[in-house]
C-alpha cells in the first residue's frame, strides 16, 4: 500500500508542476536570438526569432518526471519533460528529447513567474535514453 500511495503521490505532483509549465514564455533575449517556449498538455513548441521554424515537440508523460533542484533559490523540484522531436526538424527528426524546467518560485525579489529551462538531450534514439538522469 505505502508504494502504491507514494506512487499516486509522486504522479499527482508531476501533474500540478507540468500544469504550473503551461502557457507562453519568451525568452526576453533581444535581436535574432530571441526565442518562445508554448506548452500546452500534450506539446512544447520551440520558436526563434530567426531561424528555424517553430519546433513541435509531442510531450510523453509516461517517461517525463521530476528532479531535485538542489537549490535554496528555486522551487524544491523541477520536472523534465521527454518528448518525441517534430518531424520536420532538420536535425533530429525521429529523435527525442529531454526538456528540464524549473520554476524560480522562493526569492521574493524575483518574479514568481521565472521559467528556467534547458533542453539537455535533443537527439536520442529512443524515449527511455532521453529519459536516464543526465
Amino acid at each position: 500500500t505505502t508504494n502504491t500511495n507514494s506512487a499516486i503521490i509522486a504522479k499527482a505532483e508531476e501533474e500540478v508542476l507540468h500544469d504550473a509549465l503551461i502557457g507562453c514564455w519568451d525568452d526576453q533575449f533581444t535581436g535574432t536570438s530571441s526565442s518562445y517556449l508554448m506548452i500546452s498538455e500534450s506539446t512544447i513548441i520551440v520558436s526563434h526569432t530567426s531561424y528555424p521554424p517553430p519546433l513541435t515537440f509531442q510531450i510523453l508523460p509516461e517517461h517525463s518526471s521530476t528532479f531535485s533542484t538542489n537549490t535554496d533559490n528555486d522551487g524544491k523540484a523541477g520536472v523534465s519533460l521527454i518528448a518525441s522531436n517534430d518531424p520536420n526538424d532538420e536535425w533530429s527528426a525521429g529523435k527525442y528529447s529531454d526538456f528540464d524546467f524549473m520554476i524560480h518560485a522562493d526569492d521574493k525579489e524575483w518574479d514568481d513567474h521565472i521559467l528556467y529551462y534547458c533542453q539537455i538531450d535533443f537527439n536520442d534514439a529512443n524515449a527511455t535514453e532521453a529519459a536516464k538522469f543526465d
